[in-house]
């Protein structure tokens, strides 16, 4: 399903109100449930590796309340499996909010409906107000890779064993613990998550297919990042964990044509109201004289990273990524349906001539 000398592309996340784009500007994306299937199925066509959706509880507010409606991520991946035909799709669970036992069901489910297609983007949470509404207290977010540790851990036996077992964790207990059915063709799903910190990402070392990350620059720090995050999987036992990059893309027939239309989209029509709430929920202390250019990125991607181009360099920022060693991208896009043309006709075709991808 993922050929391991493709660099891989999906799409990143459909399922949210705005994307990762905080815009006032009247094509923004809805992410109603029909338009989602539209562009699932237009994605599957497309040859597109995966969806990867976000999991979000409360938005962020601002003028059009962004990424405040959010389809939920199982649901949306069972329906979208039952549409589609060879792409990947994700669904993004927050350990905290679903027991193990119950989640490996329902993702033993969706896996059965897509046959064998399913893959896991496990989370463990970070926004303190969003836990406040679930009535989680303090002592998940502070123990909260060591409790995920214990929650894939049982969800992989409930995948695996075929008799009953106990299960006896510092977190989680469970007896008789029993699943059926399991994934789909004795395999089992493809698991990513996204930790950005030192523990996220010893995390991910020690128990993930995928790590997402985000890369400002891609440059020789950032290529020393991937180099000792491969070296830490390695150490743990997992020599082919990858590493995927998160990217914004706006991609024209000449360089000055996508710039115009970012200052369209995160300038002209920024949503400054949910960039500030962003920003101040995330944390971030902005640089002295950087705060307009910080801004404008937030607008822009959610402080992504942003490829911003004609068709030609946004596909050489592509092939770099894959040479750099990294397994692909998740894409976000102003409006996916109007945008996903651009990926099929000019984009992917490019990265097929570049050697870095292989024909659908």
């Amino acid at each position: 399903m993922f050929w391991p000398e493709h660099f891989k592309l999906g799409l990143f996340p459909p399922n949210v109100s705005g994307g990762m784009v905080s815009t006032a500007a009247p094509e923004r994306w809805e992410a109603t449930w029909a338009d989602n299937l539209e562009l699932a199925v237009a994605a599957d066509d497309a040859g597109l590796d995966f969806l990867l959706p976000a999991s979000r509880w409360i938005g962020y507010g601002g003028r059009n309340g962004f990424q405040k409606s959010v389809l939920e991520t199982m649901t949306w991946a069972s329906a979208v499996l039952a549409r589609t035909r060879r792409i990947t799709v994700f669904s993004t669970v927050y350990a905290p909010l679903f027991h193990p036992i119950m989640a490996a069901m329902q993702m033993a489910t969706a896996d059965q409906v897509g046959a064998g297609r399913f893959g896991l983007n496990l989370v463990c949470g970070w926004r303190p107000d969003e836990f406040a509404m679930f009535g989680i207290g303090r002592e998940w977010h502070d123990s909260r890779y060591d409790r995920a540790a214990e929650w894939i851990e049982l969800v992989r036996r409930l995948w695996s064993s075929e008799e009953p077992f106990d299960f006896d964790g510092e977190y989680y207990v469970a007896k008789g613990a029993q699943g059926h059915p399991k994934p789909y063709g004795g395999t089992q799903p493809l698991v990513m998550n996204a930790g950005y910190s030192p523990a996220g990402r010893r995390f991910a070392a020690r128990h993930v297919d995928f790590l997402f990350t985000n890369v400002f620059e891609l440059d020789e720090r950032s290529v020393q990042e991937l180099r000792d995050f491969r070296a830490l999987a390695a150490d743990s036992g997992r020599p082919d964990t990858s590493v995927c990059v998160t990217l914004t893309i706006v991609s024209r027939e000449t360089r000055a044509e996508a710039e115009e239309y970012v200052h369209h989209y995160a300038v002209e029509h920024a949503d400054w109201e949910a960039v500030d709430i962003l920003t101040e929920r995330m944390g971030v202390m902005v640089p002295e004289g950087r705060e307009e250019a910080w801004r404008r990125n937030m607008s822009a991607s959610s402080g992504l990273g942003l490829v911003v181009g004609s068709h030609d360099e946004v596909a050489d920022r592509l092939a770099a990524f894959a040479e750099a060693g990294y397994a692909g991208a998740a894409v976000g896009l102003v409006n996916y349906l109007d945008e996903l043309p651009v990926l099929r006709d000019e984009i992917l075709p490019r990265l097929e001539a570049r050697g870095v991808r292989r024909a659908a």
